[in-house]
């Protein structure tokens, strides 16, 4: 059973499609195979704004694949050349030929090949003469929404993480090794960890402070974490920062890994009259976080 597509984010409406395949894996005896593309098409097509960013790094997207239970992952390099592919011609040359397809499931609106020509209709005529069979998987909805990648970017780029993340299934990662940084926090009580992203191109939400759990050393942990330019602190600034205060960690954790998960942005960054009126509503951000993660956070 294969399907083919970008898969950035690995959303919900992508999981019904990776849950549908399973189940017709499970009743024909096959296994799962999902055929991606590495980079974004449209970054390699020169068709991204400016200002597009992806939801999902390599690295997170080959994750949340592993955690999803697929059987074997293609990641399959995406470049000018073969964009040009009719549609036809790749359902032969990769799907009958290299993959042995047996079922291919397809999302709502999905097409393959060039121009996206490749609708469901047509790989329906391409199936029958292959002689392998078709599905297609509807439309996810949330808060009556149709689930897509353009969506949750639409509503991260303005901070709604929480509607974002109902989209997703899950909150949304950024993934990073943790840099040295200028000790502020520290001085202030609030120990930071300053990210560093494995990939520029990774969407990173609007300036503000969030409610965050992060996962690292193997343990998942919460805290709070700020995005921006920390205005207070200008003389000192070293540009737009990504840094987390993990609660009840206070140990050198410089150079490792790690996963900060955003749940919710509590407010908008702000400039404040010194260090202590910073301090105090730092306080303040740690005691609306702790209510808003609830018991679990707090244990």
């Amino acid at each position: 059973m294969i399907t083919v597509g970008t898969f950035d984010g690995v959303h919900t409406g992508h999981r019904s499609i990776l849950k549908e395949m399973r189940r017709s894996a499970e009743q024909l005896g096959g296994e799962t195979v999902v055929f991606t593309f590495w980079p974004h098409p449209r970054i390699v097509l020169g068709k991204a704004q400016h200002a597009f960013r992806l939801l999902n790094t390599l690295e997170e997207k080959i994750y949340l694949f592993e955690k999803s239970g697929v059987d074997h992952l293609l990641v399959y390099q995406f470049t000018p050349e073969f964009s040009g592919l009719p549609a036809e011609t790749f359902v032969e040359e990769y799907l009958v030929r290299k993959c042995g397809v047996r079922m291919l499931v397809m999302g709502y609106n999905h097409h393959l090949g060039r121009n996206r020509e490749g609708g469901f209709e047509m790989i329906q005529q391409a199936s029958d003469r292959f002689g392998f069979e078709t599905k297609r998987v509807e439309a996810e909805t949330v808060t009556g929404m149709k689930v897509s990648s353009t969506s949750i970017r639409e509503f991260l780029q303005k901070g709604d993480v929480e509607q974002a993340n109902r989209m997703l299934g899950e909150p949304y990662p950024i993934r990073g090794t943790v840099d040295r940084g200028n000790g502020v926090g520290r001085s202030m009580g609030f120990p930071t960890a300053n990210i560093r992203i494995t990939d520029e191109r990774k969407l990173i939400p609007p300036d503000g402070v969030y409610a965050v759990q992060v996962f690292l050393g193997g343990k998942k942990r919460y805290g709070m974490m700020n995005i921006g330019f920390r205005p207070t602190l200008h003389e000192i600034s070293y540009g737009r920062t990504i840094e987390v205060h993990i609660f009840g960690l206070d140990k050198d954790i410089y150079g490792e890994n790690i996963v900060v998960s955003l749940f919710k942005r509590i407010r908008t960054e702000k400039k404040f009259d010194g260090m202590e009126a910073l301090r105090e509503q730092l306080f303040h951000d740690k005691r609306d976080i702790m209510r808003y993660l609830g018991e679990e956070a707090a244990g």
